[in-house]
């Protein structure tokens, strides 16, 4: 399939700049302060002449004199070669005394007492007469140069030359990390792109703007790039990857027989005890590799371990061992293996010795395989468990399979071998995994219930009953059982049960529990004591674990936390590659994001998730996504966006579904922001069902809006109340602004702001200053009114796009120059920026600023906006 025309205009066009905020500062300051100017350097297309030219930009803009100058490859032994770029009008003399003088007035002219700047492009290629000529008017008429030039040819003798003299600074710009990466592409796009398509970009990439244009460009053409919904894909080419993997085995190829062999050892085993590597490898050629970047060695508890610096290199290096070798290998790991400590560490456990006898060919018996299976699984290691029963289907281990096949996610295969269980003891004692497998596997809470109900084990009936009660249906006569909740919070999981799996499923709902029922901070500090860590196997369960920790971080008021364990899970799920996992955590990352108060930088990750979250997701997750994007669009006025989503999101749960709770969440709030003035039956309703089911921290979320909404002594009371029930520290702030509001304290509303704002919690601290300033200013206490107003301008430039309500004093559409309101008047009439350029006598690029800083101004997404957002043409801007 072809690109369409706009993909293929946004590739070819002049690409933003992503990334270079501070080194686009530098530079204008170093301009600004030292008497030379300023060498950028980096790899090809790393985006040196990019940033140039915005800082050259910038430098007009205040008014300098630019001159624009780039040097080709043909023209670096043509003695003055740059002086026809920097002639107005040519002089009659053909002497190079003539020309130079003329170049010195012809400057000054143009200048007419402005400071000069003199951009090269690829300097390096400068010829030696133009290098002295640049250097003589840094002298004679204190021109400033900005140059750029190649990181490989910073010994070239033109780059050489400026730098001895100490005419430049130098900066050596980067590759774009993994955010500004991301960032890019969203840009270049107008979209978001699914996490697993934006790694691969990376890695083949390696975060380089020009190859990333290449290969782009070639992917859209060719149909790898493709928009599905609101969200990007991109899927490598099979060129791709054999020029990747070309090169790799390329590299290979040159490694010395001992570094050959060593890398084949570590391929084999990853992750390898390093101690144990070098029993079987020369260490020598293990350092070697490590230098060649080629294994990685980390920590790995009290010992190191030994990996393929990348998955790739794992690949290719497996697959050039013949079956003898590695067996051979194999073998020798296992018997130095055997009985070997190190630290009190030995140097591979009994899974991992069983799994290289069978790759040597060895017979084991049929109870060691299950027994290294039965490992595996207490291990979170489905997969391997899967593989090791697989030697004993279909005569034994139906257990031991069943349990890894749902802990994959192999729903429906597990199910299968479920429901033919002949031997009725076992098909009783796997009745609450199959019911678990039922509820979060396949969507099936009916069929899940009617399986509990035959389970012989009462605490793993537990667990299962437990599950579906809290993620199923929440109506009258099923409300969770509290003694359950009560056992299942004092109880460790694997005092609850001895299988591996339904453990992981305990451990999930102890962190929804304690996160929800008021314990975040009990939750985090059990995590970061290992009583509760997401499990490696089952990928949903994982999932659901690890938003449980972010969100109580969240919960606990600590933010700049929350948002960094967001990302580190987010990047480990990608480098798993699971859909669904990936789905969670970008939810939980856009949930941050709008604690934040940021709910524009919020909405891509709500777009990810719906791209990677299908209709049977485990956990309510469907009903919580409908929720919070409901919410992010009201928040940022977009409010008949919000309510749309609700009604598509109620049409999918029956009426009987505790789900709709997350729903009422998300309607109550978008009722909110549209300006709703009496929701107090609505969050009544809420708050008493959230209070019934012991939902604690949700209860605190509900009373905490209505008191901002309806602020008075009895909504104080019930925050203040229902705080005290939890262990959050936030929630005693939430209390401390609420009963400010009610007692109309602009003081305490201030120290609420600033505490709220120390903790990152922008949008909270917005409305604490917004209100504090309307109190401040009705009272006629104007020092603190000032106050008040300079902080919640500060905190609305932050959370650009928010408006509600009670911030509608800070929230105003951004007072727009001159300049932006006539670029913004023609982009409303209909102009694309190339016209607008034309019409105004400016560059492409500077339109395209313009119109993005008037975006943010006025709180709008794109031009389709900008009419309605405008001032009236007819008053004063």
């Amino acid at each position: 399939m072809e690109a369409s025309d706009a993909l293929r205009r946004r590739l070819t066009a002049r690409w933003p700049l992503i990334g270079r905020t501070d080194q686009r500062q530098l530079a204008g300051e170093l301009l600004r302060s030292t008497a030379g100017g300023v060498l950028m350097t980096g790899a090809a297309g790393v985006g040196k002449s990019a940033l140039a030219e915005a800082v050259l930009e910038d430098c007009a803009a205040a008014g300098w004199h630019v001159v624009r100058t780039q040097v080709r490859e043909e023209q670096r032994h043509v003695p003055y070669s740059v002086i026809a770029q920097l002639l107005v009008h040519r002089p009659p003399q053909r002497q190079p005394a003539g020309v130079i003088g003329a170049v010195i007035r012809q400057l000054r002219a143009a200048a007419g007492g402005r400071a000069i700047v003199i951009g090269i492009d690829d300097v390096h290629q400068l010829d030696d007469a133009s290098v002295g000529l640049v250097q003589h008017l840094t002298a004679t008429v204190g021109a400033k140069v900005l140059l750029t030039a190649r990181s490989e040819a910073s010994d070239a003798e033109p780059v050489k030359a400026f730098q001895r003299r100490g005419l430049v600074h130098r900066l050596e710009l980067p590759s774009l990390d993994r955010t500004e990466f991301t960032g890019l592409v969203t840009e270049v796009l107008a979209g978001v792109m699914d996490g697993v398509s934006a790694e691969q970009l990376w890695q083949l990439t390696q975060g380089n703007p020009l190859h990333l244009r290449h290969l782009l460009q070639i992917s859209a053409r060719s149909g790898a790039l493709q928009r599905e919904d609101e969200l990007w894909r991109w899927s490598s080419s099979p060129d791709d990857q054999l020029l990747l993997r070309q090169a790799v085995q390329q590299a290979f190829a040159e490694l010395p027989d001992d570094q050959a062999f060593a890398m084949t050892v570590v391929a084999l085993a990853e992750p390898l005890v390093l101690d144990l590597a070098e029993q079987v490898a020369d260490l020598n050629a293990l350092e070697a590799l490590e230098e060649r970047r080629l294994i990685s060695v980390q920590p790995a508890g009290a010992t190191l371990a030994a990996s393929t610096a990348h998955p790739l290199y794992g690949e290719l290096a497996r697959a050039a061992v013949s079956i003898e070798e590695r067996a051979q290998i194999l073998g020798r790991l296992a018997k130095e293996a055997s009985g070997r400590r190190v630290n009190g560490v030995d140097f591979a456990d009994g899974l991992l010795i069983a799994q290289w006898r069978l790759a040597t060919g060895e017979e084991l018996t049929t109870e060691e395989i299950l027994d290294a299976a039965r490992l595996a699984l207490a291990r979170s290691d489905a997969a391997v468990a899967e593989d090791l029963v697989r030697k004993l289907w279909p005569r034994y281990g139906v257990a031991e399979l069943i349990r890894a096949l749902v802990a994959q996610g192999k729903a429906a295969e597990a199910e299968e071998l479920l429901a033919g269980l002949t031997d009725d003891t076992l098909s009783r004692e796997l009745a609450p995994l199959r019911a678990l497998n039922l509820l979060w596997g396949l969507g099936e809470p009916a069929a899940a219930q009617a399986v509990v109900d035959t389970s012989a084990d009462l605490s793993e009936q537990a667990v299962a009953q437990l599950g579906i009660l809290l993620f199923s249906k929440a109506e009258e006569g099923h409300r969770p059982d509290q003694r359950q909740l009560a056992e299942l919070l004092r109880m460790a999981p694997e005092n609850l049960t001895s299988d591996p799996v339904i453990a992981c499923c305990a451990l999930v709902l102890r962190a929804y529990l304690l996160t929800f029922t008021g314990r975040p901070v009990q939750l985090v500090e059990e995590v970061a004591d290992g009583k509760i860590s997401p499990p490696d196997g089952w990928a949903t369960i994982r999932g659901a674990t690890e938003i449980c920790h972010v969100h109580a971080l969240g919960l606990a008021g600590r933010l700049a936390d929350a948002r960094s364990t967001a990302r580190r899970y987010y990047d480990e799920a990608i480098r798993r590659g699971d859909s669904a996992q990936i789905g969670v955590l970008a939810f939980e990352a856009a949930v941050v994001e709008m604690w934040a108060g940021n709910h524009r930088e919020a909405w891509p990750h709500l777009v990810e998730s719906r791209g990677h979250l299908g209709a049977r997701t485990p956990f309510p997750m469907q009903a919580y996504l409908a929720s919070e994007q409901a919410a992010c669009l009201a928040a940022t006025g977009r409010i008949e966006e919000g309510r749309s989503v609700l009604v598509e999101a109620r049409a999918a749960f029956p009426a009987d579904s505790g789900l709709r709770d997350h729903l009422a969440w998300g309607e109550v709030r978008v009722a909110a922001y549209a300006g709703a003035e009496d929701l107090t039956e609505l969050l009544q309703r809420l708050l008493s069902r959230q209070v019934a089911d012991h939902r604690f921290s949700n209860a605190v979320e509900t009373a905490y809006l209505w008191a901002r909404i309806e602020p008075d002594r009895d909504s104080a009371v019930r925050v203040r109340e229902l705080a005290a029930r939890c262990d959050s520290e936030l929630f005693r702030i939430y209390a401390a602004h609420v009963v400010a509001l009610a007692e109309r304290d602009p003081n305490e509303l201030l120290e609420v702001a600033t505490t709220l704002e120390s903790l990152g919690y922008h949008g909270l601290a917005l409305e604490a200053a917004a209100a504090g300033h309307e109190l401040a200013a009705a009272a006629d206490q104007r020092r603190l009114a000032t106050e008040l107003a300079h902080r919640a301008a500060r905190l609305a430039e932050r959370c650009r796009g928010l408006s509600t309500p009670w911030l509608r004093p800070f929230a105003q559409p951004g007072q727009l120059s001159a300049r932006e309101l006539e670029i913004c008047r023609h982009a409303a009439a209909g102009l694309d920026n190339a016209a607008i350029a034309a019409v105004l006598g400016l560059s492409t690029r500077t339109v395209s600023n313009h119109l993005q800083r008037s975006y943010d101004k006025l709180g709008v997404q794109g031009r389709r906006e900008l009419a309605a957002a405008l001032p009236d043409p007819e008053l004063p801007v």
